[in-house]
């Protein structure tokens, strides 16, 4: 998910800034963690991500692809409803 957001910056030819508050998250809380406060805070990631039509890549549709990690029903409702009301097809995001 990372990569795919920075890459995506490059190619729009924005500055190609690290995703300098998720990549130490990632390191002290661990991907899970990352992901979960991805999902319950919108970022700029995410938009950046839906212009190149890569929803597989938001973790949204990471946390939906794998419930048997992320257990939170809620946590998996608030990622569902993010990605219905951006316009993504839900189940082919899933399905990667």
């Amino acid at each position: 998910m990372v990569h795919t957001v920075e890459g995506v910056r490059k190619e729009l030819g924005r500055p190609v800034w690290r995703m300098n508050r998720l990549r130490p998250k990632i390191e002290k809380d661990g991907e899970v963690a990352a992901l979960e406060y991805c999902a319950r805070n919108r970022t700029e990631g995410f938009d950046e991500v839906l212009e190149h039509e890569l929803a597989e890549f938001t973790a949204e549709a990471i946390i939906l692809r794998f419930p048997e990690t992320f257990t939170d029903k809620n946590l998996r409702e608030i990622a569902r409803t993010r990605l219905v009301e951006a316009g993504v097809n839900v189940e082919a995001a899933v399905k990667g």
